[in-house]
């Protein structure tokens, strides 16, 4: 309801639409919904704000580095001190709610319940989750649907395809195009040893076009047999947003489709 009535219901009396603004604004507002901040969409700009000055904080340039980790730790420190009133007040109101921040207070494990503090920094730890990189995958996905009218028109007819042309986007044009891991022991890949504890670039753009695992890899295919690709990463660091994400990307594609029956470039 969001996403139809807040983002796409306002484009269809104008004729014409503007995807990017959309596109930029509904992944942080469900998020925070779906947290249980205020409807106040000041503070959420703010928080967004914060949210990617955070993410901005790992650089390459040493001097570039230390002002980005600098701004970082500021705007965490912000998030913090902003949203643990949020939290309080949220437990004095009590918890009946829906939201994470009431599921999160209401949590029990072996007899003990989160405190103020350990739901404060998990709430701030998911606000950049299937926001920014939302926005992105959004923008792929309805750019390689509109360049391809014919496989738009049989998405419109048949929305089951929808999920189909997410994973394929997420795979042939991955938002985040590498991870960085740590080695948790020596090993040997290819011939080339790595060490215990060294930092390894996966080259996710790459892995996800390896003809081995996926033919006519540089195809945009949204029939290719489902096979699973590295867009949201893999193993214990799977992306922590990835359902909300792709829940995310299914509404509003089938949202533009029903209310936008002729979008087109």
């Amino acid at each position: 309801p969001i996403i139809r009535k807040e983002f796409v219901e306002p484009l269809v009396p104008r004729g014409k639409a503007n995807l990017e603004k959309i596109g930029i604004e509904f992944p942080v507002r469900i998020i925070y919904s779906l947290i249980g901040f205020p409807e106040d969409p000041d503070m959420i700009k703010q928080f967004a704000a914060w949210a990617l000055t955070i993410l901005a904080g790992p650089q390459i340039d040493p001097k570039k580095a230390a002002e980005a980790q600098k701004a970082a730790l500021e705007a965490a420190k912000n998030l913090y001190d902003a949203i643990r009133p949020i939290v309080k007040q949220r437990r004095a109101q009590g918890t009946e709610g829906s939201d994470l921040i009431s599921h999160l207070i209401r949590a029990e494990h072996e007899g003990r319940h989160l405190d103020d503090h350990e739901i404060t920094t998990f709430v701030r730890s998911l606000l950049p989750a299937a926001s920014e990189t939302t926005t992105r995958t959004f923008g792929t996905l309805m750019t390689l649907l509109l360049e391809r009218p014919e496989l738009l028109d049989r998405i419109r007819a048949d929305r089951k395809l929808i999920p189909k042309a997410i994973d394929e986007a997420v795979r042939y044009e991955p938002v985040a195009t590498f991870k960085v891991r740590q080695t948790a022991r020596d090993t040997e890949i290819r011939g080339v040893h790595i060490p215990k504890g060294a930092m390894v670039s996966c080259i996710i753009s790459s892995a996800n076009r390896d003809e081995d695992i996926f033919p006519d890899a540089d195809q945009f295919l949204i029939d290719r047999p489902r096979k699973t690709n590295l867009g949201f990463g893999f193993g214990p660091h799977m992306c922590i947003g990835m359902g909300v994400a792709i829940a995310e990307l299914d509404s509003v594609v089938n949202a533009i489709l029903d209310l936008l029956p002729n979008i087109r470039f």
